[in-house]
């Protein structure tokens, strides 16, 4: 088989290396590799495609998509170092900051620490309606990466993330030099 191809149990596998589980690995791999024809299709786990189609199909199911991985650069890469250096210079200064644990926590009526996808969008977007996509999409990212649950966001690493940075940035306090009183006369 040449390189670029790829089976229906190799994709298996791989989805089940990610955490997709049994049956849902299977039927993400025959959705992409089997054809689309509208008959019945009898199962062969070496059914192949090109790596290409598989990527292809995928694209259909869920969209554009950014890879923040250094293993798997890309055309579709970004750094993650870039994205969070993106995160601290519109959320790193304390009042938005402070606006940002404020948004989300406003959004968690339970204090529980976790709030759903949209939840976490919507306290995001309420602080700026004109974020870049991008990096909107990074910080989901960063707060799925991280959470336990899928459907469950822990929307206190990314304040946690912000919290660490900038105090790693700040360095000791300044001491602000007092103005002299006959400034201005």
């Amino acid at each position: 088989m040449p390189a670029d191809e790829i089976t229906l149990k190799d994709l298996k596998v791989k989805f089940e290396s990610l955490g997709v589980k049994a049956p849902k690995s299977q039927q993400l791999a025959r959705y992409l590799v089997e054809p689309k024809t509208g008959g019945e299709v009898v199962f062969n786990e070496n059914a192949y495609c090109t790596q290409k189609e598989a990527i292809d199909h995928l694209y259909t199911l869920i969209g554009p998509y950014k890879i923040y991985s250094a293993e798997l650069k890309g055309e579709d890469y970004t750094s993650d170092a870039k994205m969070q250096k993106a995160a601290i210079d519109k959320f790193g200064r304390v009042s938005t900051k402070q606006a940002l644990e404020d948004a989300l926590t406003s959004e968690d009526y339970e204090d529980t620490g976790i709030l759903e996808l949209t939840q976490v969008r919507e306290a995001i977007q309420s602080l700026d309606d004109d974020l870049d996509h991008h990096l909107m999409d990074w910080l989901l990212y960063y707060v799925y990466s991280r959470s336990e649950h899928v459907d469950r966001m822990e929307y206190k690493v990314l304040l946690q993330m912000l919290d660490e940075i900038t105090k790693k940035g700040s360095g000791p306090a300044k001491k602000l030099r007092p103005q002299s009183s006959s400034a201005g006369k």
